[in-house]
């Protein structure tokens, strides 16, 4: 048998001894306030995480209609037909019990779920819906244009109502918003 290194034959080393490991920390809280902290935080962060699915879920379908409005085409002769007919299904998602309107209604509509806004009851919004109806009356492409930015904004800010998590943060900006589109157009 082999034996192991011979210890050290000098004076200087003959006092030296191991360094004494400690023993190791637990990671686990020593009392149960810490416990309960964490238990609470673990809460919370849940609980933050669960409303922030539900409100994407909630609010997926303004996504969909942004998607849809995007892929219009200006050019296309039914362009006026299928934005109204986005923000009628919208309109139908958002209230279930609204019946399809169309004319004054139907802008006065769109209008009351934005916040004090007159986005659509205007006379852009009336020549919109008279192109609906007659071939005859055909709206410019700076028109369009401005038909697709209120559409857009108004997908965006409009009030559901059956939200089921209203912030204030949400709100304080969506006033925000406005304010500053309101500057822009004086």
């Amino acid at each position: 048998m082999t034996e192991g290194p011979a210890p050290p034959s000098t004076y200087i080393l003959r006092e030296l001894h191991d360094v004494a490991v400690p023993e190791s920390v637990s990671w686990l809280p020593q009392t149960i306030g810490w416990t309960i902290l964490a238990a609470i935080g673990l809460l919370v962060i849940a609980l933050w995480i669960f409303r922030r699915i539900e409100r994407w879920w909630f609010n997926r379908y303004r996504q969909e209609a942004l998607d849809a409005i995007r892929a219009l085409n200006k050019s296309d002769g039914r362009f006026e037909q299928e934005l109204y007919t986005i923000l009628s299904v919208v309109t139908r998602h958002i209230d279930g019990r609204s019946s399809p309107l169309f004319g004054a209604d139907f802008l006065a509509q769109l209008d009351q779920k934005i916040e004090g806004n007159r986005l659509f009851s205007t006379p852009l919004g009336d020549k919109w819906l008279q192109s609906l109806v007659n071939p005859k009356v055909q709206l410019t492409n700076e028109e369009k244009n401005t038909l697709l930015e209120c559409a857009t904004t108004w997908i965006r800010w409009h009030k559901s109502g059956r939200s089921p998590h209203r912030l204030d943060i949400v709100d304080r900006a969506k006033a925000g918003y406005f304010a500053l589109k309101r500057g822009h157009n004086d």
